[in-house]
């Protein structure tokens, strides 16, 4: 019985005639009953996306939740317009989140590649900036005192192998664009 006042409850505080600019307006306002009705309306169409998607079955529901609460608070705090679409902005939306999984996935098996590879990375990349100190003209520079290499090893022990690695690069006066090509992320 309770259960059947509670879905009453929820069918009854639905706005189904309010339109996409209403319900963002309304959303503006910080108005409960129309994120209830954001997240009901719009809930099946991408939950069908996601499977349209390819995505687990296991995974949608997260995905889709994560996705709403996105855009919901994107459209509460940001003073741009609304979307012309609303339906159409939010499977937009999905689709690039799960297209951001995919290539964070295939970033980190290109990072585990590399990690095979005995380091050959860090190698093109020592020589490449030992090529440009020699081309700038200036000296090599000096070892680093007992203490500095001791605090060095501290710090370098509790690194993981990506804080290390970036660590390097950025040691090497790398670029944030090449850092980003190298990390596939540009």
């Amino acid at each position: 019985m309770d259960e059947q006042r509670s879905r009453w409850r929820e069918v009854a505080g639905r706005r189904p005639a309010m339109g996409d600019a209403a319900l963002v307006a309304a959303l503006r306002c910080e108005d409960e009953g129309a994120l209830r009705e954001f997240y009901l309306r719009f809930r099946p169409l991408l939950r069908r996306a996601a499977a349209g998607l390819g995505v687990d079955p296991g995974e949608r529901d997260v995905l889709v939740d994560d996705c709403l609460t996105d855009v919901a608070v994107h459209l509460m705090t940001s003073a741009a317009p609304a979307p012309g679409s609303l339906p159409g902005y939010l499977v937009r939306s999905l689709r690039n989140r799960v297209l951001n999984q995919v290539r964070a996935r295939g970033r980190a098996e290109r990072r585990m590649a590399l990690d095979g590879d005995g380091g050959a990375a860090e190698t093109e990349l020592a020589g490449c900036s030992e090529h440009a100190r020699r081309a700038s003209g200036r000296p090599a520079p000096e070892p680093l005192s007992p203490v500095l290499e001791r605090l060095a090893d501290a710090v370098t022990g509790s690194l993981t192998e990506d804080e290390r690695r970036l660590a390097v690069w950025m040691s090497h006066c790398a670029s944030a664009r090449d850092i980003a090509g190298w990390l596939g992320i540009a």
